[in-house]
């Protein structure tokens, strides 16, 4: 006798493709190259740099794929456009900014504060920004100073060993402690 089988069914509706996603920048860039959107929610990288993607000290799970025409980065006319395109559609209330490693102390805050400027300046929204942690904690101070609303300092994985497995650049050059001392310190300059 075979057991009976129950087949649970669930009704799912796909949301249509966003029109977003058929912008391109004026240099010719596709949004879905530097952003994605869900809902409330925009994620930018307006730069594709990171110095472990070419090397073996690469994320084992990055997802970002170097494109040599894009070396500068987006400008901030750019990312200011793709924001008004992706509110014209979206319910946006959070924009996102996400940067690799930039083998710079400050962690990538000098780079991200000409557009966090302008998009404080052009729009009534929050601005988060996930990046590796300056090697200085006054940079976490500059980061607020310049109009950030939130930063992210994801440490991935928890666990030390899996970390330097999966995460090996960001284990050797910042190290976990620093990690949680960055995050510790940002808790105490960014209200809850």
């Amino acid at each position: 006798t075979h057991a009976a089988e129950t087949e649970l069914k669930s009704p799912a509706l796909l949301s249509p493709r966003s029109h977003v996603f058929e912008h391109k920048t004026e240099q010719g860039i596709p949004f879905g190259r530097f952003g994605t959107v869900h809902g409330p929610y925009l994620a930018l990288s307006p730069t594709n740099k990171c110095t472990f993607l070419p090397t073996n000290d690469r994320c084992r799970f990055c997802g970002v794929v170097a494109h040599p025409d894009e070396n500068a980065g987006l400008t901030v006319d750019d990312v200011l456009e793709a924001i008004r395109i992706a509110r014209a559609e979206h319910p946006v209330n959070v924009v996102y900014l996400s940067i690799g490693h930039l083998a710079s102390d400050d962690g990538g805050v000098a780079f991200l504060e000409p557009y966090v400027r302008a998009i404080k300046k052009h729009f009534d929204i929050l601005v988060s920004v996930d990046a590796l942690p300056p090697q200085d904690n006054s940079w976490i101070d500059r980061a607020y100073g310049m109009g950030v609303d939130a930063v992210s300092y994801n440490l991935e994985i928890f666990d030390e060993t899996l970390f330097k497995k999966v995460c090996p650049g960001p284990a050797r050059v910042i190290g976990r402690e620093r990690f949680l001392e960055a995050l510790e310190y940002a808790t105490t300059v960014f209200p809850s």
